[in-house]
């Protein structure tokens, strides 16, 4: 089997009917299609069983509602198809996807990974563009400079716009939120990448749900999991990314910068004492990786980014002598 398409459910709503329908009427049909629903309540979970039984393609698990890392380790852990591509239920994939990819596989059957853009849309009915989609193949690790090219044009990427071999083996951290970001780093960093098919074509389409977690109110807990995520890899990948110094500074500032959020005002004292460790362990990484001069800048674009008392309502409970101060390196 070609693909083991992935899709974690959880009260997709309308945006669900159009999800399974764009994958079902795939042109190429050599693939599974396996729902995680993750404990739904709004009709979701006996749609899933409604495909199920009039398609054999269609696998449905239910489970209790466990976050969306739990959903995707789960299919991960029931896919048998060469490659896997996740898509979430309320998002709509281009439909000659499969066909290109397998144009492109029947090419180089030495390809580890299929990676495309996506496109925002609010439009449960928006339209893709032609079939005729042109990408390239590259050597990620041909050379240093050939792998950081390749890692920066996929930071902007999402993990469902990665299609990758089943044997990477790389399993979701168990946060509700921003597990994508991780895993789709750990992916990249991984070293299971060498021959990549890459194309700045869209064939697929990130709809903006209203009702789904990530335009929900930003939560003490979503913070927690986003500056533990920042931890957890750099735990798992330090050694490797201490290679690639420039890597792992971009992918700390883009998280450790990217949550400040009104909602930080609402939270208790003890909660913000205990994010407030958690971004100073993040920071004081950061200092490991950058000189001065950056860390300067980058605080300078902090204050541009959010002029308003959130930003001086954290860092005055972070001295701003830890991001700046000289590390015993730069005294030398």
């Amino acid at each position: 089997m070609f693909v083991s398409i992935i899709v974690p459910a959880y009260n997709c709503g309308t945006y669900f009917h159009s999800c399974i329908t764009s994958i079902l009427n795939q042109s190429f049909q050599d693939f599974e299609l396996i729902i995680i629903d993750d404990g739904s309540f709004d009709g979701t979970e006996s749609s899933c069983d409604k495909y199920a039984e009039e398609n054999p393609q269609i696998k449905v698990i239910h489970q209790h509602n466990q976050g969306v890392a739990a959903a995707r380790n789960r299919g991960l852990h029931e896919a048998v198809g060469e490659y896997i591509w996740f898509v979430d239920g309320d998002d709509k994939v281009h439909p000659h996807a499969l066909e290109i990819y397998h144009q492109a596989y029947l090419k180089n059957k030495n390809i580890d990974c299929f990676i495309i853009n996506h496109q925002e849309t609010k439009d449960i009915n928006q339209r893709f563009g032609e079939k005729n989609i042109f990408g390239k193949l590259i050597n990620v690790q041909e050379s240093r400079d050939q792998f950081r090219k390749f890692y920066f044009d996929c930071l902007g990427r999402s993990i469902c716009c990665m299609v990758f071999r089943r044997t990477c083996s790389l399993e979701f951290l168990p946060f509700r939120r921003y597990e994508d970001l991780i895993f789709r780093d750990s992916l990249l960093l991984s070293g299971c990448l060498h021959q990549v098919w890459i194309t700045r074509e869209i064939l697929y389409q990130y709809r903006m749900n209203p009702n789904s977690c990530m335009h929900q109110k930003l939560c003490y807990s979503d913070l927690e999991d986003r500056l533990l995520a920042v931890d957890s890899f750099i735990m798992i990948k330090g050694k490797m990314l201490s290679s690639v110094a420039d890597i792992r500074g971009k992918m700390l500032s883009t998280n450790i910068f990217g949550f400040f959020s009104p909602d930080i005002l609402s939270f208790s004292g003890n909660e913000f004492s205990h994010l407030t460790r958690l971004l100073v362990r993040a920071i004081q990484d950061l200092k490991r990786t950058y000189p001065l001069k950056i860390r300067f800048k980058l605080l300078f674009n902090l204050f541009l980014l959010h002029p308003s008392r959130i930003t001086m309502h954290i860092f005055l409970r972070i001295p701003l002598v830890l991001f700046l101060k000289l590390s015993p390196k730069e005294k030398k």
